[in-house]
């Protein structure tokens, strides 16, 4: 069975001003995936500190990554895209959110699959 890397990255905003809430879209996903049987973890750059190291560890053995990404994290998610590439090159990544709906193709078109 697939394996499932759901990343809400961090925002490009100062954190005072932010109050980070979990991301019910990749709970939303990662509740079916896991009715299917599908082996999903969750990591949110928003609210974990050692997000860059959790990824690290999770995406060796991954088929998928799927980020949910609006404009404020596009460049984290960048980052984290191209950690993705080095860290496993056949994992599939899937950029969802508004920033690739309103922007189709722009930011991460050299990464997502």
């Amino acid at each position: 069975m697939a394996k499932v890397l759901l990343i809400n990255p961090p925002f490009n905003i100062v954190k005072a001003n932010y109050d980070s809430s979990v991301s019910v879209g990749l709970l939303s996903i990662a509740t079916h995936l896991k009715s299917k049987g599908v082996e999903v973890k969750i990591i949110d750059g928003a609210r974990q500190k050692d997000y860059v190291d959790l990824i690290k560890e999770e995406v060796k053995n991954c088929d998928y990554a799927g980020l949910s990404v609006m404009t404020t994290q596009s460049p984290g998610a960048l980052k984290i895209s191209q950690l993705i590439r080095d860290v496993n090159p056949g994992c599939k990544i899937i950029w969802g959110g508004t920033a690739p709906d309103l922007f189709p193709g722009t930011d991460c078109q050299s990464f997502v699959n």
